[in-house]
């Protein structure tokens, strides 16, 4: 499963959101690119990709949360 992490390094819900991930062991990639991230047309972050769905706020956690189960 491919997943994505675009995040800011100063943003507080950025290093929860990274906390969280590293704590349930997901796998994913870092991209703190603003030019990536404009391109994709990316207006906030964070933002998660899973295999090409866009997650942001609330479904980020809830998605995290649910990787428990598998």
């Amino acid at each position: 499963m491919k997943v994505i992490f675009y995040h800011t390094l100063t943003c507080p819900q950025c290093k929860a959101v990274e906390m969280m991930l590293k704590k349930e062991k997901v796998e994913y990639e870092s991209c703190t690119d603003l030019d990536t991230m404009i391109a994709r047309g990316l207006q906030h972050t964070p933002i998660l990709e899973v295999e090409g769905n866009l997650l942001s706020g609330k479904e980020i956690f809830d998605w995290i949360r649910g990787q428990r189960a598998v």
